[in-house]
């Protein structure tokens, strides 16, 4: 009697998690739908953003045909959560850099990154890659541009679902001018329906 009592618990148990399922999480942006694991944000959303932003930038007639000398500080994270924005600002400088519109310029405002590169210097001259004797002096050019962006979200839920809709901007500055000659913003919108299992 106990292992039938048993038996039935295990499989009323395991017919209750079945039908836990969670929902799936699409995009709201009806040109683009399809279905998602997550309201967080994943690498799909990298590598569409950088894409979109980058094309938007070349488009513009501030680039033109002169290929402007560019310094790309990146994108700082200003959301809840931890958001890889170097991955996103990788994607973003590559982009540029394959275009052959615009010049990059390295941005080596960290420490770490200073570290890192003269890092990498030494271990190239110890393995004989660079030539040791040459005292070749580095010359800093000066860029004409600042790039640099955000990203930020906004997070809602009500009783049956949770919503994420982040913000991605992106700022071309002038030195000279001292102002902003372009702008875009990024929206993505994400919905997830929750389960009330």
């Amino acid at each position: 009697m106990e292992k039938k009592l048993l038996a039935a618990s295990l499989l009323t148990a395991v017919v209750g998690l079945a039908g836990c399922q969670s929902n799936p999480t699409v995009y709201r942006d009806p040109n683009a739908e399809s279905a998602v694991k997550t309201n967080r944000w994943q690498a799909q959303d990298v590598q569409s953003t950088a894409l979109r932003m980058v094309d938007s930038l070349l488009a513009d007639p501030v680039i033109g045909d002169k290929k402007p000398i560019v310094r790309f500080s990146g994108i700082k994270n200003k959301t809840t959560q931890h958001i890889d924005t170097k991955r996103l600002s990788d994607r973003i400088r590559t982009y540029l850099i394959q275009s052959r519109k615009v010049r990059v310029l390295t941005d080596l405002d960290s420490e770490q990154d200073q570290r890192d590169y003269g890092g990498m210097e030494a271990r190239m001259s110890r393995s004989g890659i660079a030539d040791k004797s040459s005292k070749r002096k580095r010359r800093y050019k000066t860029s004409e541009y600042h790039l640099f962006g955000e990203i930020s979200e906004i997070y809602s839920t009500d009783g049956s679902a949770a919503s994420r809709a982040y913000q991605i901007t992106l700022n071309l500055y002038d030195y000279q001018t001292d102002e902003l000659l372009w702008s875009d913003i990024q929206d993505i919108e994400k919905v997830t329906s929750k389960s009330f299992f």
